[in-house]
């Protein structure tokens, strides 16, 4: 629910019925949004009256005016009800945009606004058609079954936020000056970790409900269950393992080739005796009795060949069965390693192997390919994002392909692109932006994923700051997206040296991030994923 200021704001005492209704309708907004009703501005000696002043602490600034009467535009003359020609109310709410942009640069200057989007609301009209004057959009104007649908009113709310942008961010101290310069008495806190954690639990409601409607499919002997990033997949990989080990009591070994998140899955199952978590290679190396690779060796052919064939020949001589095999993350699979798998499952048992994949997350191109439906394999897709806030699942969408945005997710904070184009400079702008983000903002640093599309960036990121390349939960951790895939941060900085990178690389990258996204790279970088500038270094 969206907060009053000031708090003890009382609609019932407004003077007009239709604002009164407005403003409860906006009520229903998610509660990072503040709602300032009856605005006085003064300017030049001349008093204004906004309606109704929206604040978010990342999309920024929007101004709401109301009008009680119900319009028609005949060739572009606005008329009420009853035939008679009245001001435009478009031209009336930019007039007052305009004023209170102008206030807003006297307060910062150019750190302000570009400019500030509004909408005109028409609470008694029914419903909008046609094509609006003065080249509006849409989502300029808000009628009653807009105001009567949350989802839909949000989405017309933030979509008019984001159809303008602030040149350096908006922050604590912006929201907290409007406030003082409209209500001086108000008394207002933002806490930005409150903020994360409320589009984490959204986001994991949404995720659950999702995952819910694929769980049973573990019936099935063979499934393949295919998602883009952040549908859920490890989620689901999860359910899948507490659905066989707790319910069903079978054996269950969880597995993937990343390291981190293998480790992941291990300390999620500590305890469980019916589950075995851990790394693919890692797991290997177990049935062969070794901690690490001979000395010597030829690291790359050792892990990819030698290794496998060792351990399917432990595996066929007297190797550890299970009942229930779920590998996820399994595009990383090479197809021998897929066959060992196999091999993995106990032949008296219900043999179930359960995969679930991103082939646009096939960074490694070992050859994986999906199982055929025709070998009885069952296929699914998961569709809906519900990792990332819907500012950052859009980008996804819109410039990588990514999985259609949860209409419910939280807007999350403003995608930031900072241009470096010394990549000698780079190390130093990471080093600048997590002292802004723990030093001055109090950020939980176990939060924090620093992702470097390369590894000599990576090395020089944790040797420069103390960055630790194993997420602890505790510490900001740095890693390339082969190390970090699968894994998520409420905040990522993505640092990208190269000016030309890969699409999978930025996609693994920017999907890391639940609700905060900072890029960090050449401007060509930010042309390509349609970003602003927000700062130089």
């Amino acid at each position: 629910m969206a907060r009053l200021v000031p708090e003890d704001f009382s609609t019932e005492a407004m003077l007009y019925e239709t604002e009164r209704h407005v403003v409860e309708a906006l009520l229903a907004l998610p509660d990072s949004w503040f709602i300032l009703p009856n605005v006085r501005l003064l300017r030049y000696d001349v008093e204004r009256e906004l309606d109704i002043v929206l604040l978010h602490p990342r999309l920024g600034v929007v101004l709401v005016e109301v009008k009680g009467f119900i319009p028609e535009v005949r060739r572009g003359i606005w008329r009420d009800e009853y035939g008679r020609e009245v001001k435009s109310p478009i031209g009336q709410a930019m007039s007052n945009s305009y004023n209170l942009r102008a206030r807003l640069t006297e307060l910062w200057g150019t750190d302000g606004p570009a400019r500030v989007p509004f909408a005109v609301a028409f609470p008694r009209a029914g419903t909008f058609d046609g094509t609006l004057p003065e080249d509006r959009e849409e989502f300029h104007v808000l009628v009653s079954t807009d105001l009567a649908d949350a989802d839909l009113l949000e989405e017309k709310i933030v979509a008019l936020a984001s159809s303008t942008y602030l040149l350096n961010g908006f922050d604590e101290e912006m929201v907290n000056a409007i406030i003082d310069a409209v209500a001086p008495d108000a008394k207002f806190t933002w806490d930005a970790e409150g903020e994360h954690r409320r589009a984490r639990n959204m986001l994991r409601k949404l995720s659950t409900q999702q995952v819910e409607g694929f769980a049973s499919l573990d019936a099935n002997r063979q499934v393949f269950v295919q998602g883009r990033a952040g549908t859920g997949k490890t989620r689901l990989a999860r359910s899948w393992v507490r659905r066989a080990a707790d319910d069903r009591h079978e054996r269950v070994l969880l597995t993937c080739y990343n390291d981190p998140l293998g480790w992941s899955f291990r300390d999620d199952f500590e305890g469980n005796n019916n589950v075995t978590a851990a790394p693919f290679l890692q797991l290997l190396l177990g049935y062969v009795g070794l901690d690490a690779p001979p000395p010597g060796v030829d690291l790359n052919t050792w892990w990819n060949e030698t290794l496998p064939d060792d351990a399917a020949q432990a595996i066929a001589d007297n190797g550890q069965r299970f009942d229930t095999v779920v590998i996820d993350e399994v595009q990383d699979f090479a197809p021998r390693w897929l066959k060992i798998a196999q091999m993995l499952l106990d032949p008296d048992g219900p043999r179930r192997m359960l995969l679930l994949g991103d082939e646009a997350q096939d960074i490694y191109n070992r050859g994986f390919e999906a199982p055929s439906v025709d070998d009885g394999w069952v296929h699914a897709t998961m569709p809906r994002n519900c990792r990332n806030a819907d500012i950052i699942a859009r980008l996804l969408r819109r410039k990588l392909n990514g999985a259609l945005p949860s209409p419910a997710a939280p807007p999350g904070w403003q995608c930031r692109f900072v241009s470096v184009p010394d990549p000698e400079a780079m190390s130093a702008t990471v080093g600048t932006l997590l002292n802004d983000l723990i030093d001055e903002s109090g950020r939980d640093p176990g939060s924090i994923g620093v992702v470097a599309t390369s590894a000599a960036l990576r090395n020089r990121l944790a040797t420069d700051h103390g960055l630790t390349q194993d997420p602890d939960g505790k510490s900001a951790c740095v890693g390339t997206p082969h190390r970090l895939k699968g894994l998520e941060f409420d905040t990522v900085i993505l640092a990208v040296p190269d000016p030309n990178p890969t699409d999978v690389a930025l996609y693994i990258g920017v999907s890391r991030a639940i609700s905060e996204l900072i890029i960090v790279g050449p401007q060509n970088v930010g042309l390509k994923l349609g970003l602003p500038l927000m700062a130089t270094v």
